[in-house]
């Protein structure tokens, strides 16, 4: 029993370093602004199917431009893009989302 008792109090310790170590960092992340959303094009890579909620078929489509990636999914009768396809899309850092016209 003293073996347990002595490891958690060592691993509550070291949790509570890494929360210390880090929290500087969080905290200076936290106060920056989150970059602006911008107008791009980007290139539909791959397409995967799969099930959704409900059993319906879903499809995920993964995008990647010059300097952001990002993914989405959207009903399989819905979809009107191919892989190699380039796609409006916003970009806000390196993430991209989807507009209203993407893959419709």
């Amino acid at each position: 029993m003293p073996n347990r008792r002595l490891f958690t109090i060592a691993l509550i310790a070291l949790l509570g370093l890494m929360i210390a170590a880090s929290l500087p960092v969080v905290l200076e992340f936290w106060r920056m602004p989150a970059q602006p959303v911008h107008p791009a094009m980007a290139r539909v890579v791959a397409i995967a199917a799969h099930e959704g909620k409900f059993g319906a078929p879903v499809d995920t489509i993964v995008l990647r431009n010059a300097t952001g990636a990002g993914d989405f999914s959207m009903r399989f009768d819905q979809l009107h893009c191919r892989v190699g396809d380039v796609v409006p899309v916003k970009q806000q850092g390196v993430t991209l989302l989807p507009v209203p016209k993407t893959c419709r």
